[in-house]
């Protein structure tokens, strides 16, 4: 079964990163914010979720964040930049976001890294501070994926 999970990232700007069997990790405004995604990096390869391929928003703190997980080499995608209503891509980006999300198929997880307001726009919910949220992919579905799970940040 693959994986999917949207991933907030940590640190002063609000982003967030995504995985596949999806997950969703909002980030810490904390100085241990880097030890956070190292931890959680770590925590993926303890419990064997298999990374099959790691995607970022461009913007500087989001691609920290998925380097600092150490899961595998980070893409960058413009389909998670944030969806606000200041982004006239919005629209077109977050179809692409679901579309990527429900057609993930694996065998591994996908990780996505994002902003709170993607996040959002995906699963109608904003992560708490590295929460993880999990989904499931609903291929054909308006939303792209189904929440099944929450994993509360470990400290």
């Amino acid at each position: 079964m693959s994986d999917r999970r949207i991933l907030r990232h940590v640190g002063r700007l609000a982003s967030t990163a995504l995985t596949a069997a999806l997950a969703i990790a909002p980030a810490f405004a904390a100085d241990d914010s880097n030890e956070a995604w190292k931890a959680l990096g770590e925590a993926f390869r303890r419990h064997g979720v298999r990374v099959d391929r790691i995607q970022s928003s461009p913007w500087c703190r989001c691609m920290e964040t998925a380097q600092l997980m150490a899961v595998g080499q980070v893409e960058t995608s413009s389909a998670l930049v944030p969806s606000t209503d200041r982004n006239p891509n919005a629209p077109a980006a977050l179809s692409a976001l679901k579309e990527t999300i429900s057609s993930w198929r694996g065998p591994g997880t996908l990780v996505l890294v994002t902003h709170g307001f993607t996040v959002r726009a995906v699963t109608g919910i904003v992560p708490g501070q590295a929460e993880t949220v999990v989904l499931k992919p609903t291929p054909g579905s308006g939303s792209g994926a189904r929440v099944v799970g929450r994993i509360a940040p470990s400290h």
